[in-house]
């Protein structure tokens, strides 16, 4: 159990920025910024939907993204976890240690290619990827009346069940 306490307290500290003018310096006193969001969505005061998906900072991107794809445009849960994903990257905002990256938008392949180029053009720098290799894994569970429908992403290996 030490071991494992030990890998988790090394990875929560990939998050802390020594950088002293940057918002998660670490010093003492201090909180690290987590990642976990998984949202609860209320419907006229009911509970609607949960879901949730590792992957640190594209976690908020995606939760949008399947929050949108539901509320928004109507899908089921299973159809709003296969939707093709994009993420947007900065340099130094990135969560891990030593928060260096590419400045980046990767799209997932199923994106028109139309789009990836006039966004490209607009001086976004695009990485393509497969056609379910975007980021993270999301699980979903929404009610539908007295019914549960559930969705599972296809990019990792899950199940969804639901009554």
């Amino acid at each position: 159990m030490a071991g494992d306490t030990g890998i988790l307290l090394n990875n929560r500290m990939a998050y802390w920025h020594l950088d002293p003018g940057h918002p998660n310096h670490l010093r003492p006193g201090r909180r690290v910024r987590h990642t976990m969001n998984p949202p609860l969505v209320l419907k006229d005061g009911e509970l609607w939907g949960v879901f949730g998906t590792p992957g640190a900072d594209n976690q908020v991107q995606i939760n949008f993204q399947i929050a949108t794809a539901m509320i928004d445009f109507g899908l089921n849960p299973q159809q709003a976890a296969e939707m093709p994903r994009w993420t947007s990257m900065v340099p130094g905002q990135y969560a891990n240690y030593p928060h260096d990256g590419p400045d980046v938008l990767t799209m997932e392949r199923r994106f028109a290619e139309e789009t990836r180029r006039e966004l490209a053009q607009r001086g976004h720098p695009v990485n393509t990827v497969g056609d379910l290799d975007g980021p993270c894994s999301v699980e979903i569970i929404r009610r539908d009346g007295d019914m549960l429908l559930a969705g599972s992403d296809p990019r990792r290996d899950g199940w969804a069940l639901a009554w």
